[in-house]
């Protein structure tokens, strides 16, 4: 696999997930309602350095923060931002299930997701299955266009099934998208196949 330089991969990101808004709105501007859930992985392991030199969870935030600040005012366009491993560590009881959704899916609170995402800290464990099951959950019910997007560096580290998870999602009409940074062989190969990887 091709690794490219870190702000040339950072800019691939970028156009992929604006694209991926940007289609999810323009289904929203037929009278049908789109709704997008970011998902940070906010692992201790986020604050490894990519080869520019920063850490992993500060080129995943300003990702996000482009993606957010691009974001179109839409009516029907509903975005919102769950975190993983942001408030235990690792170690602690219930590192686990450290998955919080911490700006509803409810319209373009713009300004909300930026803070959020900028005031997110890498702290604990990597719960990607526990934190797909509950983006289910968060998405079930609401019509129009669903799409989940999980940003991460890592694999499972809670033991979870994370096919089973995003196999669950698909099988909801759940459009998951995944975008690694800098994951190791076995990590890429976990995720081979599952949604747009």
């Amino acid at each position: 696999m091709q690794r490219l330089p870190a702000l040339a991969r950072s800019l691939a990101i970028l156009l992929l997930v604006t694209g991926l808004a940007a289609s999810a709105a323009a289904q929203a501007g037929t009278d049908q309602e789109a709704h997008v859930e970011l998902i940070l992985d906010a692992s201790g392991s986020m604050f490894n350095r990519l080869e520019d030199g920063r850490y992993r969870i500060v080129a995943a935030k300003e990702v996000l923060a482009e993606l957010i600040a691009a974001l179109p005012a839409n009516a029907n366009l509903n975005v919102g931002y769950r975190a993983y491993g942001s408030e235990l560590q690792a170690t602690a009881a219930g590192s686990c299930e450290d998955s919080k959704l911490l700006v509803p899916i409810e319209g373009v609170q713009r300004q909300q997701l930026l803070d959020t995402v900028k005031g997110t800290q890498a702290r604990g464990a990597t719960p990607i299955a526990y934190s797909l099951q509950l983006a289910l959950n968060d998405l079930e019910g609401r019509a129009g266009k669903k799409v989940v997007v999980l940003i991460t560096d890592g694999e499972e580290g809670c033991a979870g099934d994370v096919r089973a998870a995003a196999e669950a999602l698909t099988a909801a009409g759940i459009d998951l998208r995944i975008i690694g940074f800098d994951l190791n062989e076995y990590a890429r190969a976990a995720f081979q196949g599952l949604g747009v990887f």
